[in-house]
């Protein structure tokens, strides 16, 4: 009897030692993966923006986030984009209970974001429904922001983007349907170190291999489907 219960005590933690054994495999995989695509990312040359004929709208979904705005506000400031071809539309939801509204009010009135700006109120349940509003919204009410080559992009109150990303996009001469943003550490990777920060940076390349896997791909299957609504949505810099 004794002999049968350790033997299969040793099964199960033989299997435990090999899963995290795996798993830390993995943890310094990525995050070894994750510092060659940094080095990479900080040798690519920036883009020439006196070629930017290209114009963007950002949509900037808000609930429950008059904690944040002051942040989101001086984000869109410091973005390098011609003026003259970027336009930011602040998204709020008729449901949200907070200041959002009133602090995003007060915030531009003494910021100089430097770009046009609309503010819209929408009802929905979900960041999806909100930004599918918006979208009826800009079709019926600024159908001229849609009489050249633009891209429509999702700009969350957390979103860190590089600021010459809409550079990048603006400047593609190759110009896909759509771009998407990934969750890779940039130049803060440094610094995290020792095994919690290689750990660390694993897991955000984990989270990217989430996002490749489901989220996007299930975006790309809603576009490719000719579905017109978005029935799930990612934001973090998707266009």
């Amino acid at each position: 009897m004794n002999a049968a219960v350790t033997s299969s005590a040793l099964l199960v933690v033989t299997f435990a030692l090999v899963i995290v054994g795996a798993y830390l495999a993995r943890f310094f995989l990525l995050a070894k993966w994750t510092d060659d695509m940094t080095k990479w990312l900080q040798q690519q040359q920036s883009p020439d923006v006196s070629t930017v004929d290209r114009d963007i709208v950002l949509l900037c979904p808000l609930y429950a986030e008059d904690r944040w705005i002051s942040t989101l506000v001086d984000q869109i400031s410091d973005l390098e984009y011609p003026t003259d071809h970027l336009r930011i539309v602040f998204v709020l939801n008729e449901a949200d209970p907070t200041r959002t509204a009133e602090i995003l009010s007060e915030t531009l009135a003494h910021s100089a974001v430097g770009v046009p700006t609309e503010t819209i109120l929408v009802t929905g349940e979900n960041k999806a429904q909100q930004l599918n509003a918006a979208m009826e919204w800009l079709g019926s009410a600024r159908p001229e922001w849609f009489q050249t080559d633009t891209y429509v992009g999702v700009y969350d109150v957390d979103t860190r983007i590089d600021q010459k990303t809409l550079c990048y996009i603006g400047t593609d001469e190759d110009a896909p349907t759509a771009y998407t943003g990934t969750s890779i550490y940039g130049l803060n990777a440094d610094e995290f170190s020792g095994l919690g920060g290689w750990c660390l940076r694993a897991f955000a390349v984990m989270q990217t291999q989430w996002a490749f896997g489901f989220e996007y791909h299930r975006v790309v299957n809603d576009y490719l489907n000719d579905r017109h609504k978005l029935q799930y949505i990612v934001g973090h810099g998707s266009f």
